[in-house]
């Protein structure tokens, strides 16, 4: 199907832009797809850690699985996962995450009760989070740390400030990073559709995000896709994925 054909296939408009973030050293994985669409307000959706999605080449990886894919990898997943190409990525540890709260003299968080953490008890009430502070925000071995995530990532998106400031970080592009971040000003949340399989597996439900994700971003209906590799070589339907998600697809099949 043609970039721009009626049955779906697709990409968005050059001004809309997607970042998938992943930050590692907490108890349990922390990711979240944040867009800025060329018409609209900016978002933010955070995944759940019991979120279990398909990874081209390797079939129904879980979240802890695709956090510890290498990063390129961890975008083609979300990638696929979203129905879009994500535009730019970022791997930051909880060390990284401190010190670029650090350096921008803190973070303004609104806490909704007390939140004891390995230090002290935070909250209830505005706060001025140091990096120390939001670094044991989110480390702690607790049952909330998707509620923990979603908080901080949004008061960080409020008052955006430079996260990828380590060498350390993993990203396609610092600068451009940064420079979307600025322009997820104030970004709104989105809360993923989902559907409980087992106590700790959950799985997207379609189409119900891709409608979502589609009005937020403009963006068309991925269309979904089988991709079975009989060529006797590894990591072909990864190599797929790259070149068929930015044309509109998704794998919603991936074996030998």
């Amino acid at each position: 199907a043609s970039r721009n054909s009626d049955q779906g296939a697709g990409s968005p408009t050059e001004s809309s832009s997607t970042l998938a973030l992943q930050v590692d050293g907490g108890p349990a994985p922390l990711l979240a797809v944040v867009g800025v669409p060329s018409d609209g307000e900016p978002f933010m959706m955070p995944l759940s850690s019991e979120l279990t999605v398909v990874m081209p080449g390797q079939g129904e990886t879980s979240m802890a699985g695709v956090t510890a894919l290498p990063a390129e990898s961890m975008r083609v997943a979300l990638s696929n996962m979203s129905g879009l190409w994500i535009d730019h990525y970022a791997v930051l540890t909880l060390r990284d995450l401190a010190a670029a709260i650090e350096a921008a003299g803190g973070v303004e968080v609104n806490l909704p009760a007390s939140y004891p953490t390995t230090t002290d008890v935070l909250g209830p009430g505005e706060i001025t989070m140091t990096g120390a502070q939001a670094k044991a925000f989110l480390a702690g071995a607790t049952d909330d740390a998707g509620v923990r995530w979603e908080i901080l990532l949004k008061a960080m998106l409020a008052d955006p400030m430079p996260l990828v400031t380590t060498t350390a970080a993993e990203t396609d592009d610092a600068e451009a990073v940064n420079v979307f971040l600025d322009d997820a000003r104030g970004a709104q949340v989105l809360d993923m559709p989902t559907e409980r399989i087992t106590a700790t597996i959950i799985v997207p439900v379609y189409p119900a995000l891709d409608e979502m994700l589609s009005g937020a971003l403009g963006t068309p209906m991925p269309v979904p896709t089988i991709v079975q590799n009989g060529s006797g070589e590894p990591g072909v339907g990864e190599a797929v994925a790259v070149s068929i998600i930015p044309a509109g697809f998704r794998v919603v099949l991936s074996q030998n």
